[in-house]
């Protein structure tokens, strides 16, 4: 029997591609960002979600988890390029705001 975490990612996988909401984008990018039970850790797949999250709806918690993922005891070392990317769509979410 698959796992919980296998489980929403077999069923949200295919609704992300139909247009699911920037949420869903960003909860299904925490499963293989921590390697949740019966999902691989791979942290390109939650950068790639966190990313689309943000890009497609300014989703201020991918942003954070998104940097989360790049501290130093995150699963991938610092990159210069994806904190410069966070800070100037955090900008830009601000800045829309009233």
């Amino acid at each position: 029997m698959p796992s919980d975490a296998s489980r929403a990612v077999e069923l949200y996988t295919p609704a992300i591609e139909e247009g699911a909401s920037v949420q869903t984008m960003n909860n299904l990018g925490s499963l293989p960002q921590q390697g949740a039970e019966g999902v691989p850790l791979d942290a390109l797949q939650a950068v790639e979600l966190y990313r689309r999250a943000i890009e497609e709806g300014g989703h201020i918690q991918a942003m954070h988890s998104l940097a989360l993922l790049l501290e130093p005891k995150g699963c991938l070392m610092m990159h210069y390029d994806l904190w410069s990317y966070i800070h100037v769509q955090l900008k830009k979410v601000l800045i829309s705001r009233p």
